[in-house]
């Protein structure tokens, strides 16, 4: 506490109040800034739940800025009145404090394997769990992702059961559709570059590039303009013009060299 003297000094009323709040008590490490970020968040029509919320970090159970936001967005969707009661159990599930049990994530859980079973049957282990993962996060957002990822897995291993020969082949559909997507975006690239090369005519594509940097997306444009030149019989011009040559280093003219052959 030996720093509260000087903090008062340049501290705006908020984080003053706040510090007379925690008094001579010992201060966890980190609640020094997050008693600084409640005061300059903490709107004025909460103010009043100043107090309460100080003990919450001087205690150690907001323990961090994401925690202090969500206890004040809980706040604010009470109301403005000064004498509103806060239901502490719900606050302290809102912003985290109270902890939650692996039986309640494997309660959700199970409840959500209910929900996609039919899905589940069908796909088996193909079925893409961050389905799951996601709607965990929306019911219990501060559930410890391992243990969330642990407790799907051993559901879905109860409910589809050990793995057969044909959960662990690819899965076909899947592969199908990826070959559809990829054959489309290598068509519209293909009638994109048709349409922003610079001629194209029986003697093939021509195309060129100005070279103005070794950065990476001009390396990537010299990959394309002479890959497509090369796929449609062309040629193409690479033109190299730096507004300052002398301080190039020669790994970059040999570097392109390299790559066009």
């Amino acid at each position: 506490m030996g720093h509260v003297p000087l903090l008062i000094m340049v501290a705006p009323k908020n984080l003053q109040l706040a510090l007379a709040e925690v008094g001579g008590s010992d201060l966890p490490e980190g609640a020094g800034m997050l008693l600084y970020h409640l005061a300059i968040k903490i709107k004025p029509q909460i103010a009043d739940h100043l107090p309460l919320l100080t003990r919450y970090i001087v205690a150690g159970k907001l323990n961090s800025a994401m925690k202090v936001d969500a206890s004040l967005e809980y706040l604010l969707k009470l109301g403005q009145k000064i004498d509103i009661n806060v239901d502490i159990e719900q606050f302290e599930h809102e912003c985290g404090v109270k902890d939650i049990t692996p039986e309640e994530i494997e309660k959700l859980v199970q409840k959500l394997i209910q929900k996609h079973k039919e899905t589940l049957l069908e796909q088996r282990y193909h079925f893409n769990s961050s389905k799951i993962m996601q709607e965990v996060r929306e019911h219990l957002k501060w559930a410890d992702g391992k243990s969330v990822k642990a407790a799907i897995d051993v559901e879905i291993f109860d409910f589809l059961g050990p793995k057969t020969e044909k959960d662990l082949k690819p899965s076909t559909k899947s592969d199908k559709k990826k070959d559809k997507s990829e054959a489309s975006d290598k068509g519209d690239s293909n009638k994109s570059l048709k349409k922003d090369s610079n001629m194209e005519n029986d003697e093939g594509a021509h195309t060129h590039r100005l070279s103005s940097s070794n950065s990476f997306t001009s390396g990537s444009a010299i990959n394309i303009n002479f890959g497509y030149a090369a796929a449609y019989g062309g040629i193409c011009y690479l033109r190299y013009d730096d507004t300052n040559l002398g301080k190039e280093e020669e790994k970059f003219f040999t570097g392109i060299r390299d790559m066009v052959e």
